[in-house]
């Protein structure tokens, strides 16, 4: 079996031909084959994200309210870009 590794982001990843992927996958153990169940989750993360996506919202509703934006192809001409 011919396998080579490959560091991508500080992970290491092996790299080996398919057919020996597939006959590997078929050696699992009985613990890597069972359904996995997820995991659950506190009700402080779910809290957490409900509140930055308000704040998302509410700093988006402002930002438009308060106008003041240009058009990118505006401020390339003024740039000099164009």
């Amino acid at each position: 079996m011919a396998v080579q590794t490959i560091n991508l982001g500080g992970k290491r990843f092996v790299v080996l031909p398919e057919k020996d992927y597939l006959a590997l996958r078929g050696l699992g153990t009985a613990s890597s084959q069972a359904p996995k169940s997820k995991p659950a989750r506190s009700t402080g993360s779910i809290k957490r994200r409900r509140d930055t996506e308000a704040g998302d919202a509410a700093e988006s509703k402002r930002r438009l309210a308060e106008g003041g934006t240009k058009p990118y192809s505006q401020v390339r001409k003024e740039l000099g870009l164009e």
